[in-house]
Parts: structure tokens; C-alpha cells; sequence
């Protein structure tokens, strides 16, 4: 009601539930999206306990391909042993150029959702909740896609689409930014 539009059950088609959302304008049905994924965000979240992340990747003007590697004997946690690594093209720019540089837009206004996301799933609801930062390793898990064979090299569209979807990533942290926020 609050964002004039109206979602619609459609028929359970190979086993998937959809829904339509109409509206009077574009911006209506946008919100209307916006708050129909919040409030499926929300319901995962206390039926599952699952939480709201965002993985961005802040070196990919750097290659167009990425492979996979084992992981070094230095490395935080060896159960998970496969890292992807960009392969710096000549092409594109240097390597470790995008540490000189701020965030840009896209992954700003991407943070921003998620953010907003994630409080929306929660504002409801009294307690403690947290807000965490990552940084550091990161290793893919090979038992559920066989894509992530080491050695394996791999274009980059394909892997960030690969992990944009379900798939199973271990963060191998060396800093945790946290605030606790007291509702």
C-alpha cells in the first residue's frame, strides 16, 4: 500500500514461486520491488538466520581473467585451498592501482543498498545487531561447483557472475572493522 502497487502470486511453474508487481509508474513498482525483497530478505533472516552481505571486488579494471590457484602454506586456514587470483593484463591498468584511488560510484551506491537493506530487515525489532567489515583472504570451497578446479583459468565476467550467485566462499579474515549498533 505505501508504494501504490500490487503484487500478484503467479502459478508455481517448474517448482519456482513468482510474482508479478504492477504499478502505476516505473518508481512505484521500483520501491515496490525494493521493499517485496526487503521483506523476503527479512523473513530468510529470522527463519534461517542467514545474513545480508556484499562481496565486491576492487581490482577488476586490472584483468580479464582470473585463475585459480592453491592456496600458499602461509595462508590463514588450508581446508578451503583454492584462490582465485586476477591475471594482470597489459591491456588494462597496473596492479595494485585501485589502492590509490576512493570507491567508485557503482560499489558506493552498491553499499549503500545493502546497507539500507540490512536495516530495513531488522528495524522492526528491538536488540543488539552488528555491522561488520572484512578484509582479508578469500577461498573458494570446491565440494559444490566443479568450475573451481585449481589451475583452472577462468573469464572474469564468468567468475563474478559464478560468486554473485549461491556458492560457497570462505572469507579467511586478518581484519574485522565492527559496530554494534543497540536498538
Amino acid at each position: 500500500m505505501r508504494d501504490e502497487v500490487f503484487i500478484t502470486l503467479l502459478p508455481n511453474t517448474k517448482g519456482l514461486w513468482q510474482v508479478e508487481i504492477t504499478g502505476f509508474t516505473a518508481d512505484h513498482v521500483q520501491h515496490g520491488e525494493q521493499h517485496y525483497r526487503t521483506m523476503i530478505d527479512k523473513v530468510r533472516t529470522d527463519t534461517v538466520g542467514l545474513q545480508i552481505g556484499l562481496s565486491l571486488a576492487l581490482d577488476l579494471e586490472e584483468g580479464v581473467n582470473v585463475i585459480l590457484e592453491e592456496a600458499e602454506d602461509w595462508w590463514p586456514n588450508r581446508a578451503d585451498r583454492t584462490v582465485p587470483r586476477l591475471i594482470n593484463s597489459f591491456l588494462m591498468r597496473a596492479p595494485g592501482e585501485y589502492l590509490q584511488e576512493g570507491l567508485h560510484l557503482y560499489q558506493l551506491e552498491s553499499i549503500q543498498k545493502h546497507i539500507k537493506q540490512a536495516l530495513e530487515a531488522v528495524q522492526s525489532k528491538k536488540g543488539s545487531y552488528d555491522f561488520a567489515v572484512r578484509l582479508g583472504c578469500l577461498a573458494l570451497g570446491t565440494q559444490k561447483n566443479p568450475l573451481w578446479q585449481i589451475g583452472s583459468k577462468i573469464d572474469k565476467e564468468v567468475f563474478l557472475a559464478a560468486i554473485n550467485n549461491s556458492v560457497d566462499i570462505a572469507i579467511k579474515k586478518w581484519c574485522v572493522l565492527c559496530t554494534f549498533v543497540d536498538r
